[in-house]
């Protein structure tokens, strides 16, 4: 149990503590406490470290094939940009054909990981939120016997796996080990599209853009900020919140209360398909 704490703040600057209102009184300037950051502190301890946690319930638990969030979920994601890119441009009429490159880590564990499948699964328009896992064998098997593809569920093209996945294990990109790049070329052999991805953990994607700014996503402000779990601990205490609580109130933040229990619902409920899938699988 954590005992409650009255979170006081330290002067970023002159590294004395006062109390969270100190900065607008005349006597907290005259004393240095102007200034003050919005961390709290426990024991006179600061615990800002100039980063919040920005990764909300639903960047944690994705909906996605496994078994691996790097491995799998990440390129299958990178796939969906890729897919939704072409749409967004108008393109996937002119594509004929699409390879995968598989860099270093995705190529080396690549095929027990189903990296290849997930890719193709996405290429293909799957979604992993609504994806039955028995009918996406079902179209992969159909893929292997009759070599079309429907890119983005739309536009056919052919598509021979061994033909047009790149299992580039001994090459590695300079960014990042899990790097996949994804191109489209039209009736000419000319690329239509090409983008390069890296798979950062998490199921989490960035592109080469994305990559080499290495910021923080833009959340907006939540109302209770924490770098450390002890941050965390004293604004739970200070407030009278459970974890489960603060997070609810930080989640409003970025959606309506309706739209945060219904989706912690999906998440529920698919938990429990997936422990039932599992529980009825049988070795033949």
């Amino acid at each position: 149990m954590v005992a409650p704490v009255d979170p006081v703040w330290r002067n970023d600057r002159t590294g004395k503590v006062g109390a969270p209102n100190s900065p607008n009184d005349d006597a907290a300037k005259r004393d240095g406490l102007a200034g003050f950051s919005a961390s709290p502190v426990s024991g006179g301890r600061h615990l800002s470290r100039g980063l919040v946690a920005t990764a909300g319930v639903f960047d944690l638990f994705k909906f996605g094939v496994g078994p691996s969030s790097s491995h799998t979920m990440g390129p299958m994601t990178a796939a969906a940009r890729f897919a939704r890119m072409l749409t967004e441009l108008a393109l996937p009429d002119r594509v004929q054909r699409v390879d995968v490159k598989l860099y270093a880590s995705l190529a080396l564990t690549g095929r027990g990981h189903h990296t290849d499948r997930a890719v193709v699964l996405r290429l293909m328009g799957q979604d992993p939120g609504t994806l039955n896992p028995d009918a996406g064998d079902a179209e992969l098997l159909a893929l292997a016997e009759n070599g079309v593809l429907a890119l983005d569920g739309r536009h056919t093209i052919r598509f021979d796996a061994d033909r047009d996945i790149h299992w580039a294990g001994s090459e590695r990109l300079p960014q990042r080990p899990n790097a996949v790049t994804l191109s489209a070329y039209g009736v000419d052999g000319q690329h239509v599209l090409q983008r390069t991805s890296f798979s950062i953990g998490g199921g989490f994607v960035c592109d080469e853009v994305e990559i080499s700014q290495n910021a923080p996503d833009e959340i907006g402000e939540i109302p209770y900020p924490f770098d450390s779990g002890e941050t965390l601990l004293a604004w739970a205490a200070q407030h009278g919140l459970t974890i489960a609580q603060l997070m609810f109130r930080n989640e409003l933040a970025r959606s309506i209360p309706e739209e945060v229990e219904a989706g912690l619902d999906r998440i529920h409920g698919a938990m429990h398909a997936c422990i039932e899938r599992g529980m009825g699988q049988h070795e033949e």
